[in-house]
């Protein structure tokens, strides 16, 4: 069940990308519009119930940040796509503010968890497209619109307004801290 541009736990605007969780079978969607990922538990296994039980990157389900997202180790704009790491950390393409975050796994049942890895920043916030500097780098992106891991564990990242796909060697450790 979903209302068009719905801020609710019902109603998603703009979903893009989709994961599982390999650990646990919860889904994830990136819900573009509402700057936010939601998280439904189990709907495998669970089909008749269709509510959201988290949300990551707003406060809570009734907010989105007035369509405008943020840049926090706790906030997105608009978010394009989601994957697992083979550790069940969850990695969100957060697009509009030109970066790769990820939650460790052990805080995703957290209220409001933060990011503890920001790829394509300097730090959690900033959200300049190629990091600002107008050149494309090996460090920044311009619309990261989405995520893939190899068997070995290597990140790739889909950077759209770069026409480009970059690999990032197993472990990612391209952090910042919060």
């Amino acid at each position: 069940y979903s209302s068009p541009y719905g801020i609710g736990s019902n109603g998603f605007n703009a979903p893009l990308g989709m994961a599982v969780d390999p650990t646990n079978g919860n889904l994830y969607v990136a819900d573009y519009g509402d700057n936010r990922i939601l998280r439904f538990p189990s709907p495998f296994a669970n089909p008749t119930r269709v509510e959201p039980d988290a949300v990551y990157g707003q406060p809570n389900f009734n907010s989105r940040g007035v369509n405008t997202g943020g840049t926090s180790a706790g906030s997105m704009s608009g978010p394009r796509a989601v994957a697992f790491d083979s550790s069940g950390n969850l990695w969100v393409a957060d697009s509009n503010n030109a970066r790769v975050l990820r939650f460790n796994a052990a805080t995703l049942d957290s209220p409001n968890p933060q990011a503890d890895i920001v790829i394509g920043q300097k730090d959690f916030a900033s959200g300049l497209v190629n990091q600002g500097s107008g050149a494309v780098s090996a460090s920044g992106f311009d619309i990261p619109a989405g995520l893939a891991f190899d068997q070995q564990g290597n990140l790739y990242v889909a950077d759209f307004n770069n026409t480009r796909v970059l690999k990032f060697a197993f472990p990612v450790a391209m952090s910042a801290s919060a």
